[in-house]
């Protein structure tokens, strides 16, 4: 009796969240920037309020992501405890209105809301778009999508509106929600009263395009139309399909396909309950409901990249699909009788929180290769300076490290000079890099994304105008012969 009072206040409820993800999530305080959050932080220190006006010299159309994120810059500066407790905060009250919703719609059912909840903010899938600051967007547009959903449930048309233009101004994904209600609607068979609403939606979408296309000078932007636009058939089964196994296997956490077997083989007995019922008409709407809402959380990103399959890197762009899985796990969870559901809960918070606590110690060590390849950079002579690096960090087991940010460091830090990179690598421990056997460049303990001798050839036997050449060898950089030839080889 006593669990379920708490249960059902939504206030304890909410401080159960707060205190379950702020202590999975301890080590983003420990994180720096990465990768495009240079870009970032330059923007706003050279431009400040002016970066409105120039969409924060960003392709992609977010501007009150940016916006929020410049509201903290101007009143706490570059503290990045603020950054990622916001960003946390707003990761735990989308758990938080994912409760109310489905609390709203049947309140007898209140563990299978708090399950629902709870799994959605411990998806170990979830550490990129929570941690990386860069993937701000996804948090925000979706904690405004659902407050949209929230208020159109309840009847509040307008402020369901009006979260639709807030969730499209944090990322494009808010353009998937007059979808989502469309078949919320469906499913409800009250798809009559969702044609009255069909004129509202067409023009608040129509104006969100508008001001997009204004602002960008293209209906596009982001990666371009060469991206976003490549429709096939192919591709569409192909990243579905990707999705559904790696939700339904959690293969990267394992990296064997006998272990993927046996986790998919339990999420069947876990479903044994919940097959049973699939005898009647109502559990198969519901089983069709949950892949339409499934298929459509992931089109705006259908032709990006599904390297989460096998790590970190792009999980970010199944943030909106997680809230579905979670949805998902937890019903064929509370299909089981009362003391299973307990037992089931337990043992599936216990893994979810482990993996996504030890994926948090991926983005330490990322922030500390980040961190040691930047303090040793800038004991370098790079001021007015032509320098070619050899290699350079590109992520840390799928962790985005220095992809991009080089030269925004460098402009954060007053140093002028050019940077010129040959390659991007792989790091799979805190020191790989590049050591030098008999005049051939090795890799350390790495994976060499972008890798390409004739590159490195042409820039030490051509007239190439440079002051030095330099690689990074796992803990400070070494300056390269250039009257040698050298020749790379990958181990």
């Amino acid at each position: 009796m006593i669990i379920k009072n708490i249960l059902h206040n939504k206030f304890y409820v909410l401080i159960i969240f707060l205190t379950c993800t702020f202590i999975i999530y301890f080590n983003t305080f420990y994180v720096g920037l990465l990768s495009d959050d240079y870009g970032y932080f330059v923007g706003v220190t050279n431009d400040g309020w002016n970066s409105l006006l120039n969409n924060f010299n960003d392709p992609f159309f977010l501007p009150l992501s940016h916006f929020i994120q410049l509201i903290i810059y101007k009143i706490f500066g570059q503290n990045l405890y603020v950054f990622h407790g916001v960003q946390i905060f707003f990761h735990v009250l989308i758990g938080w209105q994912l409760y109310l919703i489905l609390k709203e719609i049947n309140d007898q059912k209140i563990i299978f809301a708090f399950l629902t909840g709870l799994i959605f903010l411990i998806l170990p899938y979830q550490t990129e778009t929570v941690i990386w600051l860069a993937s701000k967007g996804y948090v925000f547009c979706l904690f405004f999508t659902c407050l949209s959903i929230k208020y159109y449930l309840k009847g509040f048309y307008n402020s369901s509106y009006l979260f639709i233009i807030l969730a499209i101004f944090c990322k494009e994904m808010g353009y998937i929600i007059p979808i989502i209600l469309f078949i919320i609607e469906f499913h409800r068979g009250q798809f009559s009263l969702l044609k009255k609403k069909i004129i509202p939606f067409s023009l608040v979408l129509t104006s969100c395009v508008i001001i997009r296309f204004i602002v960008l000078n293209s209906l596009i932007g982001g990666y371009g139309g060469a991206t976003h636009l490549n429709f096939n058939l192919i591709t569409v089964i192909k990243t579905i399909c990707s999705y559904l196994i790696k939700y339904a296997t959690f293969y990267r956490y394992s990296n064997s396909i006998l272990i993927a077997i046996l986790v998919f083989t339990a999420l069947i007995i876990i479903s044994i309950p919940y097959i049973k019922t699939l005898n009647n008409k109502k559990s198969i709407n519901k089983i069709i409901l949950i892949l339409a809402l499934f298929i459509t959380s992931i089109l705006p990103v259908i032709n990006l990249e599904i390297t989460s399959l096998f790590s970190i890197q792009s999980d970010r762009y199944g943030y909106f699909s997680t809230v579905i899985f979670a949805i998902f796990l937890s019903y064929i969870i509370c299909c089981w009788k009362t003391p299973k559901i307990l037992m089931l809960s337990i043992l599936t918070i216990t893994v979810f929180s482990t993996l996504t606590y030890l994926d948090t110690k991926k983005w330490v060590a990322a922030s500390e290769i980040c961190n040691q390849y930047l303090n040793e950079l800038i004991k370098q002579d790079l001021e007015n300076k032509n320098v070619i690096l050899v290699n350079i960090p590109d992520n840390y087991k799928g962790v985005y490290v220095l992809r991009h940010g080089i030269d925004e460091f460098l402009e954060l830090n007053n140093i002028k000079g050019k940077i010129s990179v040959i390659n991007y690598q792989s790091f799979s421990s805190l020191n790989s890099g590049i050591e030098i056997y008999n005049s051939k460049l090795k890799n350390i303990s790495c994976n060499v994304i972008k890798t390409d001798s004739l590159i490195l050839n042409q820039f030490l036997l051509s007239p190439w105008e440079y002051d030095s050449i330099l690689y990074y060898n796992g803990n400070s950089f070494q300056p390269l012969n250039s009257e040698k030839n050298y020749f790379w080889e990958s181990i």
